[in-house]
């Protein structure tokens, strides 16, 4: 969600007083007075804006992207097939559809459809919305679908077979609630749900997890953990790969503890709660959130470390730093394949990948080639367990996306999808600046704008910014924006101000509480060096704010 304003004084606000303020009543938002005040005005605007030629030009234009099925169809492979959800005019809910890879890489693939969703909403007089299948490897014919009820957090679990296209009789089955559920074996899952009094948490999330035995009562499901009151979460996995059952406990949204099932029960892994952790193969990867302190030497937030699993559980931590950032580098994510490890870095919000691989005592670099220099960089691997292929997707402010598919042991990439292109590029430029906020700080901000802009303060011109919850905001491809504002001359404006993600934790937390008008004194100091470098005026600037992240 967000929110649009002009700017009536840069960089501060008039308020009036509260005597003062004639129209103090409209914050009665839902009186009747108030409502028609608003209804009228509404009203007034639409007559004045909707009924002009150009309106109408724009707005068929606009409804002819979102409309568009130019759409890039993203898979994920199960079994031997790939996956895709696809929706449309025609299939609003969605087709859960699949392909082979020969197929899906060419210009007009072969989809076989597995589960119609709109077909089931009316078959059961439901209002299903798709909340993603859970499979069980390494065939991934029977799944655990999750179905929400007009797209509710909620939802319902039920058991699925891919090579009948029909759900399992008498299988697993969870009603309605926040779950969690995932394969243990084809005979048993591990469960979170509503287990009855005091089973959630106090956010409504499974506070017990469970392992639940095919053909019994849910009541008979064996506990594995159980978690407190205030927890937001417990849930399991387990990793079909190395055969071992993984405990998460999210103590906040920012903190979590992880255990290992062992043949004595539990073994909690050692690391500090703001920490994430995960395991790859015989391996421990932990991305750290803030300072940490081992045997001496200090690792700082923000870095991603690495050390052997089997002398972790012995207290032996040997660790070797993947990553360290800088003032203007961080880790955006990692991803595994079957040999490698991938970072995903970004220098200056500007995507860089790095591929290592574990050899005896020591990760070793490895090249990744073909990759483009430019645009967002979004990786992730085919099938981490069988090979080191993947899929690249690459953003751009004015490129349109482009999906990419290759294998890191065999050069390049091949381009096998792309968006068209929804408007006219051809004479505009992106270009990256830095502005000094408040107390000293370098905020990034990236700009498109005309080659040619002038820089006497003429132009119109829309800032965005977003500073929360470690969101980064990074170089994508918006038709809307293309054809509504830049084919116009309109500027437009990402500020990355802190709150968010772009120099990893500290970035974010250098926003938080007491510090939260940073991100406001950010957003002040990009408009200001708007205004300096003559690209707008105070009366041209216009702010689109995210109101998710607070900073509105």
């Amino acid at each position: 969600m967000t929110i649009l304003f002009a700017l009536l004084s840069w960089p501060g606000f008039a308020i009036a007083e509260e005597n003062s303020d004639p129209h103090q009543w409209l914050e009665e938002v839902e009186s009747q007075e108030s409502l028609d005040w608003v209804r009228t005005r509404n009203t007034q605007s639409v007559e004045a804006i909707a009924s002009s030629t150009e309106f109408k030009e724009l707005e068929e234009r606009l409804l002819a992207i979102y409309n568009s099925n130019e759409r890039i169809p993203y898979v994920r492979k199960r079994g031997q097939y790939f996956y895709n959800l696809w929706r449309d005019a025609e299939h609003p809910r969605g087709l859960w559809r699949r392909s082979s890879l020969e197929s899906y890489q060419s210009d007009s693939p072969e989809w076989d459809i597995v589960l119609d969703l709109d077909k089931l909403s009316e078959e059961e007089n439901e209002n299903w919305v798709w909340h993603g299948a859970n499979c069980l490897p390494p065939e991934e014919e029977i799944c655990l679908v999750s179905l929400s009820r007009g797209g509710a957090d909620a939802d319902v679990k039920r058991e699925f077979n891919t090579k009948s296209k029909s759900f399992v009789e008498n299988g697993f089955f969870l009603p309605e609630a926040k779950s969690d559920i995932s394969w243990l074996d084809v005979d048993h899952v591990l469960v979170g749900t509503d287990f009855g009094e005091n089973s959630l948490t106090d956010s409504g999330y499974p506070r017990i997890t469970k392992i639940w035995k095919r053909g019994t009562d849910l009541s008979e499901a064996v506990l594995l953990k159980e978690g407190r009151q205030d927890d937001i979460s417990v849930g399991a996995y387990h990793d079909h790969s190395e055969d071992r059952t993984i405990v998460y406990q999210g103590l906040t949204f920012y903190s979590n503890r992880l255990f290992l099932q062992g043949k004595k029960g539990l073994i909690q892994l050692e690391k500090q709660d703001s920490a994430n952790m995960s395991l790859w193969k015989d391996s421990v990867l932990i991305e750290l959130r803030e300072n940490w302190i081992v045997d001496g030497e200090e690792y700082i937030a923000g870095s991603l470390l690495a050390a052997p699993l089997k002398a972790w559980l012995k207290g032996k931590k040997k660790i070797t730093p993947l990553f360290v950032p800088t003032e203007r580098t961080s880790l955006s994510t990692y991803t595994v394949t079957k040999d490698y490890v991938i970072l995903t870095v970004l220098e200056d919000v500007k995507s860089k990948l790095l591929v290592l691989r574990p050899e005896k005592r020591t990760w070793v670099p490895h090249e990744l080639t073909g990759i483009p220099e430019f645009g967002q960089l979004s990786i992730r691997a085919v099938d981490d367990e069988e090979s080191n292929e993947y899929f690249l997707t690459v953003r751009d402010f004015i490129e349109p996306d482009a999906l990419y598919f290759g294998s890191i042991d065999s050069g390049a990439p091949t381009k096998i999808k792309a968006l068209p292109a929804f408007f006219d590029a051809s004479n505009l430029a992106v270009s990256q600046h830095f502005a000094e906020s408040k107390d000293g700080t370098k905020v990034p901000y990236f700009q498109i704008a005309a080659k040619d802009i002038p820089t006497d303060g003429s132009n119109p011109t829309l800032l965005y910014g977003y500073g929360g919850f470690e969101v980064s905001l990074l170089p994508y491809y918006s038709g809307s924006t293309g054809v509504g504002w830049l084919e116009k001359g309109g500027v437009y404006v990402i500020g990355n101000i802190r709150g968010g993600g772009e120099y990893g934790p500290r970035w974010h937390q250098a926003a938080l509480k007491e510090n939260r008008h940073r991100a406001y004194e950010d957003f002040v100091a990009i408009g200001d060096d708007l205004v300096r470098r003559g690209i707008t005026s105070p009366s041209k600037l216009g702010i689109q704010g995210g109101s998710n992240g607070g900073l509105l």
